[in-house]
């Protein structure tokens, strides 16, 4: 007997956190509560490159270090 619910796709539960240590990458609502910015912030933030994100599929995966480097950075650019 199959521990999946009939209509479970398999994926990991709702609980596992998008910040573990080893993950290398976030969707783009991941993204987007991690940092407490809306959606749109998250794609103008890669559009104008100051976060890196690579496409696979038909998703957008953000890149995690990017987005940390680049939220440290706007804290002690406010330091200053």
């Amino acid at each position: 007997m199959s521990t999946l619910n009939a209509g479970s796709t398999g994926r990991k539960p709702a609980t596992y956190s998008p910040t573990a240590p080893d993950r290398i990458g976030v969707s783009i609502n991941q993204a987007a509560l991690i940092a407490g910015l809306g959606r749109s912030s998250i794609y103008a933030l890669i559009h104008a490159g100051e976060i890196e994100s690579a496409r696979i599929g038909g998703r957008r995966i953000v890149i995690l270090a990017s987005l940390r480097k680049r939220l440290l950075g706007a804290a002690s650019e406010m330091a200053e």
